[in-house]
């Protein structure tokens, strides 16, 4: 099976199944592809296209550059859709930080005040947006 075949396949049963499998070795076989979509830019940027790729690709889980370097593009791409896509960005965002740093702060939070305080801030009711 050709990589483009490949390619569509895994991002087809993304959509058909509504999840995003977190397996390194099935992440691969997309991976380029969505990744030359995030690098759009200028006028006639296809933005859900954009942020589906960077949504996909800060969900990496071996790779924290992978959020570094998408959550940008990701959260230019929601401005630029429209207050109901920066809402859910910020969901987004709020999601990714807790599942990728809540498990590893939470057993210290006891101990580190200010661990605790970030904490509490991720739970508490947002008042702001992008």
């Amino acid at each position: 099976m050709s990589d483009g075949y490949k390619n569509l396949a895994a991002l087809d049963e993304m959509v058909r199944t509504g999840l995003v499998p977190r397996a390194p070795e099935w992440f691969w076989e997309p991976h380029e592809q969505v990744a030359l979509t995030r690098w759009e830019s200028g006028e006639r940027t296809d933005h859900v296209a954009r942020a589906l790729s960077a949504s996909l690709l800060c969900l990496s889980p071996w790779d924290m550059d992978e959020l570094v370097v998408n959550g940008p593009i990701l959260a230019e791409s929601c401005i630029a859709l429209g207050d109901e896509a920066k809402r859910l960005a910020e969901r987004f965002f709020v999601w990714v930080w807790r599942d990728l740093f809540g498990s590893v702060l939470a057993p210290i939070q006891s101990t580190h005040p200010s661990v605790a305080s970030l904490l509490g801030a991720l739970e508490a009711p947002r008042v702001g947006s992008l």
